[in-house]
């Protein structure tokens, strides 16, 4: 999705964020920009686009496949406590999702209580936060039991 875009009638910068569940499909949606970049060098001549990309997150299902200890432990503390959690893959990136890929750390997300993330109606419900703490209390509590 786009992030940013600023520009004057000479000059754009615009930042675009690329998420997927796997790494090959990542590099096909960045093939992809690359192409259209030397497409619209070809419609404009003189004009130039510089496309960099970068990694900064990836997927963790694959640290997860591998070290299922996390998710394991986050759904039976759910089920402990009788909360119907979702075992989903989310393409978003997460420091969890860092601390997977680069210390190969599982760490599955949980609720927070939040809606609306990263928009401008962003908000909390406080009972889903306590319910999240209530949580991450039994994980610990499990994980100390093993």
């Amino acid at each position: 999705c786009a992030h940013t875009i600023e520009g004057s009638i000479r000059h754009v910068d615009l930042t675009v964020y690329l998420r997927d569940f796997d790494l090959e499909n990542l590099d096909r949606r960045i093939t992809v920009l690359k192409d259209l970049a030397r497409t619209i060098e070809g419609l404009h001549p003189g004009g130039k686009v510089d496309l960099q990309a970068k990694h900064v997150y990836y997927n963790m299902a694959q640290v997860a496949k591998d070290k299922p200890i996390a998710l394991d432990t986050l759904l039976a503390a759910g089920k402990a406590l009788g909360f119907e959690l979702k075992d989903e893959v989310i393409r978003g990136g997460t420091d969890g999702s860092r601390m997977a890929n680069e210390a190969g750390i599982p760490c599955p997300n949980i609720f927070t209580g939040g809606h609306n993330l990263h928009s401008l109606y962003e908000w909390a419900a406080l009972p889903a936060m306590v319910d999240a703490t209530r949580l991450i209390l039994k994980i610990i509590e499990l994980g100390a039991a093993s």
